[in-house]
């Protein structure tokens, strides 16, 4: 005996007819009066569930309250040169955001220019922060927290140039892994993760389901390349643009294991490209953006 299943006509006309809901925007004045606005991200800076926005700007790190957009600022005149970066993650769990900052910004200084600050949060997070200079490269340029296999959170700081580089020739870019120690006030140390790119103007972790950092996509004057963590010899070239090298890139997803990657080229250029992801996206599950 077989079952037969009937569905009324009305039913299937419903799903055909049902169309996707259509977005809605509001167009909000934040802040009128930023002077250039280098580096920008979202984290719940006070934990109370909503994400901020955290922005450096030329003299001032500063962060706006969800969703007053009140404005607080986090450190300010670190250095001589404009700040260039930052970067916020939940780094112990905690609900707020940790803080690292980029700032000393002079591309044509490939020798003595740069900086690189944790800042040390005060009980109450609307007050100034404390800086923390660290060592760093010069040219510092791009910043981003890494969660690790052990559910530790490193510091990873991408410079534009090599040291005494001239015109993207010469040294490679020292690509390093900050470790941050128990008391952040302490020496922190550095590990390279690669020096071999030059020109790299961004990147983007590829996170599996579990949020940990698997690989670096780097976008570079040589092109776009993989970077697998756990192996850093394992360095894949992704696309090798004909525009002369890709300023961004970031990852994405059309559905189900659909990836691919976007970048603009050339640096600084006008042009999208998107590329289909080759093979499989990373070890663990695959990239989560």
């Amino acid at each position: 005996m077989k079952t037969k299943i009937f569905f009324p006509a009305l039913f299937f006309a419903s799903l055909l007819a049902a169309e996707p809901p259509q977005p809605s925007f509001r167009a909000v004045d934040i802040d009128t009066k930023i002077e250039i606005g280098y580096g920008v991200t979202a984290a719940d800076v006070d934990g109370d569930g909503k994400a901020d926005i955290v922005l450096a700007d030329k003299k001032q790190f500063v962060w706006y309250k969800n969703p007053t957009w009140e404005k607080f600022v986090l450190a300010e005149n670190l250095t001589k040169e404009d700040n260039v970066c930052i970067a916020a993650a939940d780094i112990d769990g905690d609900g707020k955001c940790g803080i690292a900052v980029g700032a000393g910004w002079n591309p044509g200084d490939t020798v003595n220019s740069g900086a690189v600050f944790y800042l040390v949060p005060p009980k109450d997070r609307t007050q100034k922060w404390q800086p923390v200079e660290l060592h760093h490269e010069p040219t510092v340029h791009r910043m981003r927290w890494i969660k690790g296999p052990l559910g530790k959170f490193d510091l990873v700081v991408v410079p534009l140039h090599g040291r005494g580089n001239k015109s993207g020739q010469g040294e490679g870019v020292k690509i390093l892994a900050y470790k941050m120690p128990t008391d952040p006030k302490q020496p922190w140390t550095t590990a390279p993760l690669n020096e071999s790119f030059h020109l790299t103007h961004n990147f983007e972790p590829l996170l599996d389901k579990l949020g940990i950092a698997r690989q670096l996509l780097i976008a570079a004057k040589e092109g776009v390349f993989s970077l697998t963590l756990h192996d850093l010899k394992q360095v894949t070239q992704l696309a090798e643009p004909l525009s002369g090298g890709a300023g961004e890139v970031r990852i994405g997803h059309l559905s189900g294991t659909k990836w691919f990657f976007a970048t603009v080229e050339p640096m600084h250029g006008p042009t999208p490209v998107v590329y289909p992801w080759p093979g499989p996206p990373a070890p663990g599950g695959g990239p989560r953006y």
